[in-house]
C-alpha cells in the first residue's frame, strides 16, 4: 500500500504508530507464511491447528532472537 507523503503527515499520531506496529507484526506473519508453510493447514482440528500455528511462531521468535543476539556479538556456548 502507497501513502502519499504528504497525506501521511496530516494523519494522527496515533494512526502514524500503529502503522509502523502493523508493518511489524505484518512482517512476521508474511515471513511465517511464506518460510515456514503456513499459507494452509498441515492438520484437521481447531487444537491440531493452533498447536501448529504455536509452534511455528515460536520458532519464527527464536530464529528472530538468535539474529538479534548475534547482532550484538553475544556468543552461545558450545556443547561438547
Amino acid at each position: 500500500m502507497y501513502v502519499k507523503p504528504d497525506v501521511y503527515e496530516h494523519r494522527a499520531h496515533g494512526l502514524k504508530r500503529a502503522m509502523k506496529v502493523r508493518k511489524t507484526i505484518e512482517r512476521l506473519f508474511g515471513e511465517v507464511k511464506t518460510w515456514h508453510r503456513m499459507a494452509r493447514a498441515r492438520y484437521r482440528g481447531l487444537e491440531k491447528v493452533a498447536i501448529q500455528v504455536i509452534m511455528t511462531l515460536i520458532v519464527a521468535n527464536v530464529k528472530k532472537m538468535a539474529k538479534w543476539l548475534a547482532s550484538r556479538g553475544v556468543v552461545c556456548p558450545q556443547t561438547g
